[in-house]
């Protein structure tokens, strides 16, 4: 059996956290065009200052640990392969005496506390994609508050930083003979 693919799984996930929604009548949390795929944990700080200077709310998907868990089950080894991801959602740019509005919400935005809490209730334990991607499932690993500016004076916005786990399959192989070593 392969892994799922990585890249399928960050684009499925994208497409899943287009699909938040809040308030009454249900609006999108974000946005076309407003959730964008990082390329590396290499340039995260300039792909971050970009969606600083937008006007609305944006997420930002960056690839992360690729790992692989064993365990022997017999003459069996088993291998899950797990694919971490760091999401960052940010809010709209904050003004004096507004960031706990831009953090909780109210009636007018859903806050980026609530963004984090409804994105973990719409991926956990949830296949991504079951027609193109039938190993692929996540789990929310952890979450914290952050701010996010360009510089001190320049604009800043309230966010949150969420650790997901993209778990893209097991594989099954039988153990061969081990070769010994002799002196």
């Amino acid at each position: 059996m392969a892994y799922d693919d990585p890249r399928a799984a960050l684009e499925a996930l994208r497409a899943r956290l287009y699909q938040l929604g809040w308030s009454d009548p249900i609006e999108p949390v974000f946005a076309e065009g407003t959730i964008h795929l990082g390329t590396s944990n290499r340039n995260v700080n300039e792909q971050l200052s970009k969606l600083i200077e937008l006007s609305e709310r944006s997420c930002l998907i960056v690839p992360g640990r690729d790992s692989y868990r064993r365990q022997r089950d017999g003459q069996t080894l088993i291998t899950h392969r797990v694919f971490e991801v760091y999401v960052f959602y940010l809010d709209a740019t904050i003004t004096v005496g507004e960031e706990s509005l831009a953090f909780f919400g109210d009636d007018t935005t859903p806050g980026v506390f609530n963004v984090h809490e409804g994105s973990r209730d719409l991926v956990e334990a949830m296949p991504l994609d079951p027609e193109n991607l039938p190993h692929a499932w996540c789990a929310v690993d952890e979450g914290n508050p952050a701010i996010f500016a360009k510089d001190d004076d320049g604009p800043a916005k309230e966010g949150y930083v969420q650790t997901i786990s993209i778990a893209l399959g097991t594989k099954r192989r039988t153990l061969g003979r081990t070769a010994h070593a002799t002196t």
